[in-house]
C-alpha cells in the first residue's frame, strides 16, 4: 500500500529502461521495480528507514539512486539490488539525479543547497552549491553533464547551472568559475513553478504562480517578454526538437513558439492538468492531472484519442521518451509508471507479451 505524497519523476533517465518497467516510490521506505503492463512485482531495494521521495537510474540501467526522509541518498546495484553507497545529508533528500556519464550524483534536500557527489572517489567530499533561503523544488543535469537546472527540463549546451526555488528569483551559476557569484533573474512576486533552457542555451523560459510565462535573455540576464495567461502555470516542457514549448495551466494545454513566446494553439481537457508532453513526431500529446487519469490527444485538432486510469492519485508529471516509444507518469499515489505508446511492441530490455505471458527481461 502506497501512502500519498509528492514524488519527483526523473524522466530523462527512466526513458532508457524499455517497456513495462516502473520505478515505484513507496513511502514505507522501499522503492520497487514493477512490470509496467501488469504491475507485477520484480524486486525491491531495501535499506531506507523513511519515505522515499525520489528515484532515478543511470543511462545503462546498472545503477539506481534514491533519496529519502531518513536524511540519506543511496546508490544501488540495479542488477543485484545491493546497496553500493549511502550518502548522508542533514535533512530529507527530495532530488537525486545521475550525470549523463554516471560518474556523479546530484542531490537536493531541505537544507537549501545542492550537493554533487563524485561516485568514483568515495573519500571525496561533495561539492556544495549554496545561497538558497528557501527549499529547492527540483534539479536535473543537462544531457551533456555540464549544466544542472531545477524547476524544469534542461536543454542547454553546458557551462552554467540554472536553479529555481521559492525565493521568487532564478539563479544562473557559472560552473567553470567556482568563485563567481551567480547571476540573478529577478522580477517575480510569486513562487516560480517551472524554468528551462532554450535548446540553444541563449534563453530561459519560466512560469509561476503570477499567471504569466516569461522569456529571459541569458546574454544580458534581462527579461525579454512577459505574457499573461488566465491561471498559474502548472508545468512547462520543450518538445524534443526544441521548437514547441508546452505549457499547462488549469484545464488548458497550450503550445508556444519558444523563440518569440507566442501562442500557437491550445486545447482544454476534462480535468485540471498538471503536466503534458508532446510526442516527438508532433502527432499527439499525453497529459495527466487531477482526476487520476492519463489522456492522449490528437495534436492537430485536440480530440481525445484515449484515456485510462492507471494511478490512485492525481498525476503530476507526464513525459515522452526521446524516441517516442514510451511515456512516463508520476503520481501523488507515490508511484512512477512507464507506458508503451504502441502497446505490445518489443522494446528495449523488455520483451513483448506473447500469448498473455510476459517473457523475462533479458539484456540484449
Amino acid at each position: 500500500m502506497h501512502n500519498t505524497g509528492e514524488t519527483l519523476l526523473q524522466n530523462s533517465q527512466l526513458c532508457t529502461l524499455g517497456e513495462r518497467f516502473d520505478t515505484t516510490l513507496d513511502h514505507d521506505g522501499k522503492p520497487m521495480l514493477r512490470q509496467g503492463d501488469t504491475g507485477d512485482w520484480i524486486g525491491t531495494f531495501e535499506g531506507h528507514k523513511g519515505a522515499v521521495w525520489s528515484a532515478t537510474l543511470n543511462k545503462d540501467v546498472t545503477k539506481a539512486a534514491t533519496g529519502a526522509a531518513d536524511f540519506t541518498a543511496k546508490v544501488w546495484d540495479a542488477i543485484s539490488g545491493d546497496e553500493v553507497r549511502s550518502l548522508p545529508h542533514k535533512h530529507i533528500v527530495k532530488v537525486v539525479d545521475f550525470s549523463p556519464d554516471g560518474k556523479r550524483l546530484l542531490t537536493a534536500s531541505n537544507e537549501k543547497l545542492l550537493r554533487v557527489f563524485d561516485l568514483q572517489d568515495e573519500s571525496a567530499e561533495p561539492d556544495l552549491l549554496k545561497g538558497y533561503t528557501e527549499d529547492i523544488r527540483a534539479a536535473l543535469w543537462s544531457k551533456d553533464g555540464k549544466y544542472i537546472m531545477s524547476g524544469g527540463e534542461d536543454k542547454a549546451d553546458g557551462k552554467r547551472l540554472l536553479t529555481a526555488s521559492n525565493e521568487k528569483l532564478l539563479r544562473v551559476f557559472d560552473l567553470q568559475d567556482e568563485s563567481a557569484e551567480p547571476d540573478l533573474l529577478k522580477g517575480y512576486t510569486e513562487d516560480i513553478r517551472a524554468a528551462l533552457w532554450s535548446k540553444d542555451g541563449k534563453y530561459i523560459m519560466s512560469g509561476g504562480e503570477d499567471k504569466a510565462v516569461r522569456l529571459w535573455d541569458t546574454r544580458n540576464m534581462t527579461e525579454v517578454k512577459k505574457v499573461e495567461i488566465p491561471q498559474s502555470v502548472t508545468s512547462m516542457v520543450l518538445s524534443k526538437d526544441g521548437s514547441i514549448l508546452v505549457v499547462t495551466y488549469d484545464r488548458t494545454i497550450s503550445f508556444w513558439d519558444p523563440d518569440r513566446m507566442e501562442l500557437i494553439k491550445s486545447f482544454d481537457a476534462p480535468t485540471p492538468i498538471f503536466s503534458a508532453s508532446l510526442h516527438p513526431s508532433k502527432s499527439c500529446f499525453v497529459a495527466g492531472g487531477d482526476d487520476f487519469k492519463l489522456y492522449k490527444f490528437d495534436y492537430e485538432d485536440g480530440k481525445e484519442i484515449e484515456s485510462f486510469k492507471g494511478h490512485f492519485g492525481p498525476v503530476h508529471c507526464v513525459r515522452y521518451s526521446p524516441d517516442g516509444e514510451l511515456y512516463a507518469s508520476g503520481s501523488e499515489d507515490g508511484t512512477l509508471r512507464l507506458w508503451q505508446h504502441t502497446v505490445g511492441k518489443t522494446y528495449g530490455l523488455w520483451r513483448a507479451v506473447n500469448n498473455g505471458v510476459s517473457n523475462e527481461a533479458t539484456n540484449s
